[in-house]
Parts: structure tokens; C-alpha cells; sequence
């Protein structure tokens, strides 16, 4: 046996002296009047790594077979050091994505809450001023005519006259706030909550590039403990490098061992090779599952369409109403407010499932809504291919975010004066969606719902409808929840598989 392998150890440097190359890891370089072929396997781990287990040198292996194992202790503590990162990367993307949304929501709130209070209390001032003023200038006109005929002083005119005067005084100045308020500063407060989303946004994309570094090293770590093990390139007999052996230190890139093919090897493999072989996988087909429970509570409000009760064989189209800021809390009257959930309480043939739920806080959450939907397909009879989603204001914001995160529940959505990411536009491309926002909105800016629109085309969506209403305010959604083609327009479409 000896004798075999120093003859072999003087063949080997007779080829690689002919052939004037090294091999690199699973890589062959021959040169054809050069007998045997040989191949070269390196240490593929970084830092030093002690051999744990050799074959015997001399013996003959098969292609794919075990040759050498390297210790792998250090480069899983690696893997587990990393995995750790990993996993604290995750939690502060989930972090910067919760900021995120919370700083879309913040607009939201902003048009919803503060400036609505503020518009509110300034339009509540100038009608008390236009009552004022009325009430003193007729109260002028009677005390002039009254002084005229002699039956009161001169100077009851006159206080009269600086009672309008102080009337009219105080109605200019409310008159005056609103403009400021609208003009100024709802842009901008509105122009720095923009700004509050964009930092955020920006923060979220460095967090997930982090994320994704982090992922990969734990990936090339992982290879390098499978690289551990080093198997034969070839068919051959082994001859290892020079200081390899059992409990032997070896750094990357070191040689490890060679392998050198006997002409009946080579043989053997070309006529392998020649044969049709099915053509490997990339990559091996796995699959995950695990069940994680979390518990969540949705109050709302539920109707069923006349003669639901009679024909238990039938599937009914189901609408999802998602309400405004202003109706959220715990007092489920207040959903009937506005929209759907107001127009079944007197029309009994509304041809819909109709689910309304209230929020109990600030904005919509789309795993709870998918949840209550998922409820409610299961205790009642909801054509599944029939699934509608709208909402106003709040609604409207809730409806393009419920969108994107599950498109495939529905078959059509109407946004109504709310707002999107435009980046969810691929998401929803395919969805049928109809748009609609007045031009004079002053909570929640029509650009909104434009650049959601544009966004959708831009992403090549199939069909978008967009209606603006020109002398509408806010409140646009009484004029679509009153239109019958809105409801004619989802029951013509059904949900794309």
C-alpha cells in the first residue's frame, strides 16, 4: 500500500508538472496527452478548522463520496450568533413598517381630528357673526326710524351703530381665522406630517436592506457548515495535501486533498456523461407550516337581504363597509351615520350581505377585518367570488390598505375621499376599483386619491374609474352610496382566480 501511494504522490506531481495548472474546488483542468486526470478539493471555511475525519489515503472513492470532515462547532456558533441578529433585524423592521403606518395614519387623524374640530369651531364663530350682524343692523334700522319721528335720543342710534360696528368687526376676524386655517395652516401642518411618512418610509427601506444583509451572511454562513463536509469531485483514488490530517488545523482556501481518475474511471464517466440525464433541480421543493393564534374583538353591525331566510340554497354577495373617524368608539349607532349601514335601515331589498364593523380607535387594521371576514363566510352564506369592500374618509384610507394586504378576497373596492401607498399599486392592479373624491375636499386632499389613480395606471391596472365630484366637499360619499350603479357596478363583477 505504501508503495502504491508514493507512486501514485509521483504520477499526480508528473501531471500537474505536464499540465503546468492547479485545480480549484470541483474543478477539472486536464490536458489531454496527461494520464491520470486530477482534481482538487480546498477548505471552502473561513478562519482555521480542524479535520475531524479523513479516509484512509490511497483509497478509491466514488463521485460524491464523504472524504473529509471539518469541524463545524465554530462556524455554527456563527450561524446561531447570526441567526440572533437576524431575527432583532426582523424586529426593528417590524418597528420602522408599525412607524410607518402610524405616520400615514398621522394625516389622517390630522384632517380628521384637530383641523375638522378647529374648522368646526371657526364656522360655528362666523355663523354666530352673521346672526350678530343681522340682528344689529334691523336693530339699527328700527332705532333710526325711531329717532327720525322724535320717539328716541340720538345717542341710542348711535350706540346702535357701534353695535354693528363691533358685530361686524368680530364676524371679519372668524371669517379671517378660517382662511388661515385653511389656507395656511392646514398645508402646513399637513405639508410636515407628509414629511413625518417620507422619513419613515426611507427609515423602513435602510431597515429592510439591513434585514436582508444580515439574512444573507446567515445564509453563507449556513453553506459554509455544509461545506464542512467535502466530498470527492470525481472517481478516484485520494491523495491529500501536505499537513492534512486527523485533528490537523487548515485555513480557506487550503488544498485539502486531490483525486486522481484511472483511465477506466475516465472512461466510465464520459460514458455517463453521454448518456440523457434528467436535467437537477436548482433548488429543493420544501414547505412551512405552523399555526400562531392571536386574539382580536371587532364590534359592527350586520344585515341580511330580504328573502335571505327563505331560500337556504342561495349564495349571497357580501359588502364590507368600513366608516369614517367620526364614527369610531364603542356606541355601534353611530356606524349608521353614513353610507350602506344608513340607507338598510329603511331599504329592506339591499341586495347585499352588508358588514359593518367600528373601529374602536385611529385607523383600520387589516388582519382584524380579514378575521371578521373570515367569520362571517363561515356562518353565513357569502358567495366567496362576490366579496365588495368601501369606506369614506377613515374607510377610505382602511379600504386601499385592506386591498393591498389581501387582493385576493375581492372582487371589486370602492375608496371613497381616503388615500393610498402608491407603491401598493402592483399589489391591486388587478383589482377593479372605482375611485371617487370632491374637488373641493378641504380634510382630505383630492391629490390623494389622484396620485392612487395615477399610480394603478402607471402599474398597468385593467380597470380604474375615478369620479370627482366638482362642488363636493368632504362629504362625497352621500352622492356614490345614493347612486345605484355603484352597487349595479360590483354585482357585474366577480372575483379573478
Amino acid at each position: 500500500m505504501t508503495l502504491n501511494i508514493l507512486n501514485m504522490r509521483m504520477v499526480l506531481s508528473m501531471a500537474v508538472v505536464a499540465t503546468g495548472a492547479v485545480a480549484d474546488a470541483q474543478e477539472t483542468r486536464q490536458d489531454p496527452l496527461a494520464k491520470p486526470r486530477v482534481v482538487a478539493a480546498f477548505s471552502p471555511v473561513d478562519g482555521k478548522t480542524c479535520v475531524v475525519s479523513l479516509k484512509l489515503e490511497g483509497t478509491r472513492v466514488e463521485k460524491g463520496d464523504l472524504v473529509c470532515e471539518l469541524d463545524p462547532a465554530a462556524v455554527k456558533a456563527k450561524v446561531a450568533e447570526q441567526s440572533k441578529k437576524v431575527e432583532d433585524a426582523e424586529a426593528i423592521h417590524k418597528n420602522a413598517v408599525a412607524t410607518r403606518e402610524d405616520a400615514e395614519m398621522g394625516v389622517a387623524d390630522y384632517l380628521e381630528g384637530p383641523f375638522k374640530q378647529d374648522l368646526q369651531t371657526v364656522q360655528g364663530e362666523i355663523a354666530l357673526g352673521e346672526t350678530d350682524v343681522k340682528r344689529a343692523t334691523e336693530r339699527l334700522d328700527w332705532s333710526t326710524k325711531m329717532t327720525a319721528k322724535g320717539f328716541l335720543k340720538q345717542d341710542t342710534k348711535a350706540a346702535d351703530e357701534r353695535t354693528v360696528a363691533v358685530a361686524k368687526f368680530r364676524l371679519e376676524q372668524a371669517q379671517s381665522r378660517k382662511s388661515i386655517l385653511v389656507k395656511y395652516t392646514k398645508q402646513k401642518a399637513t405639508k410636515l406630517l407628509i414629511a413625518e411618512v417620507e422619513k419613515a418610509r426611507a427609515d423602513e427601506l435602510n431597515k429592510l436592506a439591513e434585514l436582508e444583509l444580515a439574512r444573507d451572511l446567515k445564509s453563507k454562513l449556513t453553506q459554509q457548515v455544509e461545506g464542512c463536509k467535502i466530498i470527492a469531485p470525481i472517481a478516484g483514488h485520494v491523495i491529500y495535501g501536505v499537513g492534512i490530517e486527523e485533528s490537523a488545523d487548515v485555513t480557506k482556501g487550503a488544498l485539502v486533498f486531490r483525486v486522481v481518475a484511472e483511465e477506466k474511471a475516465e472512461q466510465d464517466q464520459k460514458a455517463e456523461q453521454d448518456k440523457e440525464a434528467p436535467k437537477p433541480k436548482a433548488q429543493d421543493e420544501k414547505s412551512f407550516e405552523k399555526e400562531i393564534t392571536i386574539k382580536v374583538k371587532l364590534n359592527y353591525l350586520l344585515f341580511l337581504p330580504e328573502g335571505y331566510d327563505s331560500d337556504k340554497g342561495k349564495q349571497w354577495p357580501l359588502m364590507l363597509f368600513l366608516h369614517g373617524a367620526g364614527e369610531s368608539g364603542d356606541n355601534l349607532t353611530k356606524v349608521k351615520a353614513h353610507g350602506p349601514p344608513k340607507i338598510v335601515e329603511s331599504k329592506k331589498d339591499f341586495p347585499f350581505i352588508l358588514v359593518s364593523p367600528q373601529s374602536p380607535g385611529r385607523g383600520w387594521n387589516a388582519d382584524t377585518l380579514s378575521a371578521l371576514l373570515d367569520e362571517v363566510k363561515k356562518s353565513y352564506r357569502v358567495d366567496a367570488d362576490r366579496v365588495y369592500l368601501t369606506g369614506l374618509s377613515m374607510g377610505g384610507f382602511g379600504s386601499w390598505a385592506l386591498a393591498a394586504a389581501h387582493p385576493e378576497v375581492f372582487a371589486a373596492i370602492a375608496p371613497i375621499c381616503g388615500g393610498g401607498n402608491p407603491r401598493d399599486a402592483s399589489r391591486i392592479k388587478d383589482l377593479p376599483i372605482w375611485v371617487f373624491h370632491g374637488a373641493k375636499d378641504p380634510t382630505v386632499a383630492l391629490a390623494l386619491s389622484e396620485q392612487m389613480v395615477k399610480a394603478l395606471k402607471e402599474a398597468g391596472a385593467g380597470e380604474v374609474k375615478f369620479t370627482v365630484y366638482p362642488d363636493a366637499g368632504h362629504d362625497s360619499w352621500t352622492e356614490t352610496y345614493n347612486n345605484p350603479e355603484l352597487y349595479e357596478w360590483m354585482l357585474k363583477h366577480t372575483r379573478k382566480k
